[in-house]
Formats: structure tokens, C-alpha cells, sequence
């Protein structure tokens, strides 16, 4: 199989439109997902508590906080773990060794302890897309809702500290499975999407 250059990759000529939806949905399933484990830290665990306020600290509510968290850092982070890291492991390993092995360095180079094994799990889902898809777009996309999702959720965390009491984990675990499910079906049922 040929590989393709970086290049190649980032071509809006190979996104289909009909992708953008199901991109969405598995984005906002996946930081239910990561929603629902942050909300248990929160509740069982100091060290949640300490980080979100470090991270809480780094974030302003501004025009300069929401361009580097989800326009610059989604397309720099791609670049290098899936159109560098990624597609270099992939010619000297396998497939699943090298999808673990990027996942794993994204998950470090977030410096969060509590955050390691969602970040780990985001980073993995971004390479099988990078994989099925071979377009950097989806992944860029995945990647930048997630972070504008976060960085609203942040900026407003009293609001949502109150969602989470009102609705519970268990509700929101359910809508993030669903949505993740339902975006991760239609975006791999298309026969071209290999």
C-alpha cells in the first residue's frame, strides 16, 4: 500500500460533506464520555479538583484562549501526532502497536495525570479515524469540537457543575454512548471509508 504525504492528507478534495454530522455527533458523544469520568474524579478524587483549577487558571474568556485551544492546538496537535507520529510508526509497526503508541504520547504530552486515560482514549479514536478516513480533516474537526466543548464547559463551570447535579452521570454517560455510537456508525458505514 502506498503511503501518502502529509500533504495528501489535509485535502478537503477527500472529506465528503456527508461526514461532517457524524463527526459532530461522535465529538460531543466522546466528551460525554470523558465528561462522565471527570465528573466521578471530581466527586472521588482531590487531584481533579486541583487540575481543573490549574486548567480553569490558563483559560480567559477571550478571543485569544478560544483561537490557541480550538483552532491552532487541534491543527498543530494533528499534524504532528497523526500526520507525523502516526503515519512514521505505522511504517515500522503495526497498526495497533502504533495507534497505542501515538495515543500514549498525545495522552503525556497533556501533562494531567487524571486526564491520562480520556486523552488516551480521544487520541486513539483520532488515529483509527486518521487510519479509516487517511484525511487529517475529521480528525481536526473531532479534535476542535472536543476543545470548544471544553473550553465553554470550563469558562462556565459553575453552570455546569449545576447540569451535573440536576442530570447525574448516569444520564449523561447514556447521551455521550449514544452520540458516540450513532457519529461513529454513520461515519464507518459508508463503503469508501476504509
Amino acid at each position: 500500500e502506498k503511503r501518502k504525504d502529509l500533504s495528501e492528507s489535509v485535502s478537503i478534495n477527500n472529506l465528503k460533506i456527508s461526514l461532517v454530522l457524524p463527526l459532530v455527533l461522535t465529538s460531543i458523544g466522546l466528551y460525554l464520555l470523558s465528561f462522565t469520568y471527570h465528573f466521578i474524579l471530581n466527586n472521588y478524587a482531590y487531584l481533579e479538583r486541583i487540575e481543573f483549577d490549574y486548567f480553569k487558571a490558563l483559560i480567559y474568556p477571550n478571543i485569544y484562549s478560544f483561537g490557541l485551544l480550538v483552532l491552532i492546538s487541534p491543527v498543530t496537535e494533528e499534524l504532528f501526532f497523526r500526520g507525523l507520529l502516526l503515519n512514521g510508526l505505522t511504517r515500522r509497526f503495526d497498526v495497533k502497536h502504533s495507534l497505542a503508541l501515538s495515543s500514549l504520547f498525545f495522552a503525556v504530552s497533556h501533562f494531567s495525570v487524571q486526564k491520562l486515560i480520556p486523552i488516551f482514549l480521544l487520541g486513539f479514536f483520532l488515529g483509527w479515524v486518521f487510519i479509516k478516513t487517511k484525511n487529517l480533516l475529521p480528525c481536526i474537526l473531532i479534535h476542535a469540537i472536543n476543545n470548544g466543548i471544553a473550553f465553554f464547559h470550563t469558562i462556565n463551570s459553575e453552570d455546569a457543575q449545576l447540569i451535573e447535579l440536576k442530570t447525574g452521570p448516569l444520564f449523561i454517560l447514556f447521551f455521550g454512548l449514544l452520540a458516540f455510537s450513532i457519529g461513529s456508525f454513520f461515519l464507518f458505514r459508508d463503503q469508501n471509508v476504509r
